[in-house]
């Protein structure tokens, strides 16, 4: 079973990210639309 079998969802999400001019600004944005919507939890130290 490769990786995007296992994890489909970091394939998608990867492979949108390499469509983008600015990856990481891209990435940070869905973080910051996740993180108001309460879909992202994480420990912060």
């Amino acid at each position: 079973m490769t990786t995007a079998e296992r994890y489909p969802n970091f394939a998608r999400l990867t492979a949108l990210l390499n469509q983008q001019e600015d990856p990481r600004r891209t990435l940070r944005a869905l973080i910051s639309i996740l993180e108001r919507e309460g879909g992202v939890e994480h420990d912060r130290h």
